[in-house]
């Protein structure tokens, strides 16, 4: 019975928490929504509108994951918003301009908004602009693989504001040895890129930094023991560990994302790489994955 009791447990909660969690989030963003305060949108709206471009860093509807984007429109009028996708390789593709309506939280498919789009549209990065005021909209794209349970959200960045230097950083703690790990790499900018990985936290240990070439708009999801450590085989990514990246473009060129996960408890999480704003003491953690 008890054996029972616990796998049930786990397949309900693998079944319906990515569900649950969009039920969740939704009410919370119209609660923030409706309690902003009086005149606030009253003021700003006044202002000249401004050109914004937030970005992804990922999606994918490969491998039996579907991807979701959201929209948080915050003003009380509608927002009209174009997004634009870049496969792996930085390919561009654009669908027709989506209208936001005032004060709303919308939800779109990507399978619906990619239905036309050619077959290297599978996986890629994500843009999007709008004619809006500072912070007036809220983006976010969410990765789901519903039979495993596992979820991946990411809130869309400006990243020249977001950014203060060329390098990223991230610590992770896992709750368990050997999950399955993933590094995102996106190139936000229509220059080419030159990055330099270091990781710390395998066995065998990173012999050199690892570096790579992004062309304009190009993602790389790269196996952290394969890619960047170059253990082909076997190889062991330790509980606790960190990773930086360094690169040639401006602050913002860069965005890096890991994704953790371990398909048989239906774990997943997901930490964005950031630039340190100020000298940490030595025992400091710049982003803990857990």
């Amino acid at each position: 019975m008890q054996n029972f009791s616990s796998h049930f447990r786990r397949s309900f909660f693998c079944r319906y928490c990515p569900f649950l969690f969009s039920l969740v989030h939704k009410h919370t963003i119209l609660n923030q929504i409706h309690h902003q305060k009086p005149g606030f949108w009253k003021r700003n709206l006044r202002r000249l509108p401004n050109h914004t471009r937030l970005f992804g860093t990922y999606y994918s509807l490969k491998d039996n994951q579907n991807s979701i984007l959201m929209f948080n429109n915050k003003a009380p009028q509608p927002l009209v918003v174009n997004p634009i996708f870049f496969s792996m390789s930085g390919e561009r593709f654009e669908i027709p301009a989506l209208t936001i309506g005032a004060i709303s939280y919308q939800e779109f498919d990507l399978r619906d908004l990619l239905a036309n789009a050619p077959a290297e549209f599978q996986e890629g990065s994500v843009q999007v602009t709008h004619q809006g005021i500072k912070q007036q909209l809220g983006v976010q794209v969410k990765i789901l693989k519903l039979e495993r349970g596992l979820i991946f959200d990411e809130q869309f960045v400006e990243p020249t504001k977001r950014f203060v230097s060329s390098r990223l950083e991230s610590v992770w703690w896992l709750p368990s040895s050997q999950p399955k790990t993933k590094l995102i790499v996106s190139n936000t900018t229509d220059l080419p890129v030159t990055a330099t990985v270091k990781v710390d936290g395998t066995a065998p240990r990173q012999q050199h930094p690892t570096t790579i070439q992004l062309n304009a708009h190009q993602t790389r999801a790269l196996d952290i023991l394969q890619d960047l450590v170059g253990q082909q085989q076997g190889g062991t990514i330790h509980r606790e560990g960190g990773i930086s990246i360094t690169h040639s473009g401006t602050p913002g060129a860069i965005l890096a994302r890991m994704l953790v996960s371990k398909e048989n408890t239906g774990f997943s999480t997901a930490s964005i790489l950031l630039t340190r704003k100020r000298r940490l003491p030595q025992n400091g953690m710049v982003r803990a994955i857990g």
